[in-house]
């Protein structure tokens, strides 16, 4: 599956990362960090639009310096996002200290599945370059909502389904989706790698890429992979910062078997304040 090859390449690029072409990114000041930096603290907000008709609204920001007296950089970020459509929901906050990196959590809400996530990412800069590399590793607890999956069966089906003219209403199909298609269980835990990559081209154009492989070692079977590409512009609207982009994502989740994929592409905009 996609899934495990992505991480195996991702794991093997982070230690050639390490070891040739890669060293601990300088202390920089809030001023200093890229717009799309996860680092960065400015305020923003932002709205999309996916190939699916779905909006996408999102807000982030943050506080530096909170402790330390100024002796050392920290970072305190946070960045929310709904899906208005498919009303999704994302929480996501972050720590970063110059002196060990990164911890976050990562809490997406879901129709189906909601994913709770906490990981450690050490920020890079590869040598004599404008490159910036996020790597990150993390755990993941999945919990399957059997009720919900059932009511969008129904939905998709246009009321309940009927077999041999015995009707199965959502507790019975949720019953059903729980002990044979997840085998009794509606929890999975999963351990995952991640590479946030940035490239600035230049003082307005960036390409951001960012590539996540995970597979479960406890509850039910469940695998996944997703690559984000976001191609963007820096631009004002009078005093106002504006960055423009096009985005792209593909996402393959395999569970207990059963293999679920998607692609979308959008378009948005995020204003800095």
């Amino acid at each position: 599956m996609m899934g495990k090859s992505l991480l195996i390449i991702s794991a093997c690029f982070l230690l050639l990362l390490n070891t040739s072409y890669a060293e601990e990114a300088p202390t920089q000041k809030k001023s200093e960090f890229h717009d799309v930096d996860p680092r960065n603290t400015q305020l923003g907000f932002g709205i999309g639009a996916e190939n699916d008709g779905d909006l996408k609204i999102t807000s982030n920001g943050g506080f530096t310096n909170l402790y330390g007296g100024g002796e050392y950089q920290t970072q305190l970020v946070f960045m929310a996002e709904y899906r208005a459509q498919s009303e999704q929901g994302r929480l996501r906050g972050a720590n970063f200290d110059e002196r060990f990196g990164g911890v976050y959590i990562d809490l997406s809400l879901q129709s189906i599945m909601d994913m709770y996530t906490v990981g450690y990412m050490v920020p890079l800069q590869a040598i004599n370059s404008k490159v910036l590399f996020f790597p990150s590793i993390n755990y993941t607890y999945v919990d399957f909502d059997t009720k919900k999956a059932a009511d969008k069966i129904i939905d998709i089906h246009g009321g309940p389904i009927t077999i041999d003219g015995v009707d199965y209403g959502r507790d019975a199909i949720a019953n059903i989706i729980q002990n044979l298609a997840l085998e009794g269980q509606e929890h999975s835990s999963l351990g995952s790698f991640n590479l946030y990559s940035l490239m600035p081209w230049n003082e307005t154009h960036f390409t951001l890429i960012q590539a996540t492989a995970g597979a479960s070692y406890g509850g039910f079977d469940m695998e996944m992979a997703d690559i984000y590409l976001e191609q963007g512009m820096r631009t004002k609207l009078g005093e106002q910062v504006v960055i423009v982009f096009l985005e792209a994502e593909y996402t393959e989740v395999k569970i207990q078997g059963v293999e679920i994929s998607d692609t979308s592409f959008g378009i948005g905009i995020n204003m800095k304040f």
